[in-house]
């Protein structure tokens, strides 16, 4: 079973189907009460299926506010953002590997700066969120654009940006299908500072062989390839500059110059906020906390802001509240005659169980583990499906009599996150 099965689950939840009819009925604010651990991802991951869903009735949607096409996570730490932006990756990306649907998008904006200094990786990051945003909404005007999650935090979102004019004026756009000859293409790359070499291997580098250009783009984590057939480029691939393979096919590709898309002119009143569409859905666990973090993203200040907050009560005076009924996986240290009491008294209960982990190696070694106590046992045996893929926190949901427990948890690991795509 792949993790993306687990969130395929959460389709016919309860209390989702609820926060659907609350969204679609235009509610300004929602608190949802409940939910620990990584259910709060499975949540969140939830809305990003309904956001990329076209409505049956376009206009009536429309009239009642329930488009939810940009989600804003502003999460209370750098640690919490990251947390819930690796969730997101495992159960949307590899979600939308299967269904080969590529209109849900998780992105991550972090700050970059590192004591006095601003570190590359990030300001690429941040980049690329801020040409994504644009590009989106460039598309929407034509096209049913991408259901996007943006996850920070306020450290990230009082950091300037480069005001939009200027981003649009030294940035452009390459998509599939697209005519353009070779040699403009070049000269335009050269004039936005770009060096040409034999094979790119660092941001502000392109290279050309024969019908192939490959870019290394500022706004982007991996380099682009671009093939063309005669003056059209026929496809856009992201790959890796280690073994130069292939990793994703793409429709288009932003390249920016990065000089122009530091975040060290502090004196730019522009942030994050000034790229988000006023249809923006703000999620948060705990507005009071931002407000107290940030600056500049007091979103107490805005009646007219849509929000989700992840809590016991909300910042709000009026709103909907939809209660869960979720706990944290428990603690069980190494010792698996608990781990199996446990599992046995969740299977008498008539709970499914899964235990997630990103090696299969890991889930063989505990059923053989349970085998052996089965042995011993054998008139309440249990068992669990393993799931490929991992998330942050396991946890109990006693609406939907699921049990999800991850491996490193299970074996009191420390489980180090990606936020590479």
């Amino acid at each position: 079973m792949e993790i993306a099965d687990l969130r395929i689950l959460y389709n016919e939840h309860p209390q989702l189907q609820l926060l659907e009819r609350l969204l679609h009925r235009g509610t300004k604010h929602i608190l949802l009460t409940g939910l620990h651990a990584s259910a709060r991802s499975v949540a969140v991951s939830w809305l990003a299926e309904v956001g990329s869903q076209k409505s049956a009735d376009a206009k009536v949607e429309s009239q009642k506010s329930a488009d939810v096409k940009v989600i804003c996570a502003v999460m209370d730490s750098q640690d919490e953002a990251q947390y819930l932006y690796a969730d997101l990756k495992a159960l949307v990306e590899i979600s939308n590997q299967q269904s080969q649907i590529s209109n849900r998008e998780i992105l991550y904006f972090p700050h970059s700066k590192k004591r006095q200094a601003s570190d590359e990786a990030m300001l690429i990051q941040r980049t690329e969120v801020l040409g994504q945003l644009l590009v989106n909404r460039e598309q929407s005007q034509i096209t049913n654009h991408k259901s996007q999650i943006i996850v920070t935090y306020p450290e990230a979102i009082d950091e300037p940006v480069p005001p939009k004019a200027t981003f649009t004026q030294h940035t452009f756009t390459l998509t599939k299908g697209q005519e353009i000859d070779i040699t403009p293409l070049t000269e335009r790359l050269a004039e936005l500072g770009f060096t040409k070499v034999d094979f790119v291997y660092e941001p502000g580098q392109f290279a050309v062989r024969g019908g192939i250009v490959d870019i290394y783009s500022f706004c982007h984590e991996l380099p682009y390839r671009f093939d063309f057939f005669g003056n059209e480029i026929d496809s856009i691939r992201e790959f890796d500059i280690e073994t130069q393979l292939s990793k994703q096919q793409l429709q288009s590709a932003e390249i920016c110059q990065m000089n122009t898309l530091t975040s060290d002119d502090d004196e730019s009143s522009e942030t994050l906020l000034n790229y988000l569409p006023h249809e923006t859905l703000w999620l948060s666990n705990d507005f009071t906390m931002v407000a107290q973090r940030s600056l500049k993203a007091d979103f107490r200040k805005d009646d007219n802001l849509r929000t989700i907050e992840i809590n016991r009560q909300s910042t709000f005076a009026h709103t909907e509240e939809v209660a869960f009924s979720t706990l944290p996986q428990p603690l069980f240290h190494k010792q698996f005659e608990l781990l199996t009491d446990d599992l046995q008294d969740k299977t008498k209960a008539g709970y499914h169980i899964y235990i997630l982990s990103e090696q299969k190696k890991q889930t063989d070694r505990l059923k053989a583990i349970i085998d052996n106590i089965n042995e011993t046992n054998s008139n309440n045996p249990v068992s669990f499906i393993p799931v490929a893929g991992i998330l942050h926190a396991g946890f109990i949901d006693e609406d939907m009599h699921i049990a999800c427990y991850t491996d490193h948890e299970v074996f009191a690991r420390y489980h180090r996150i990606s936020l590479k795509a």
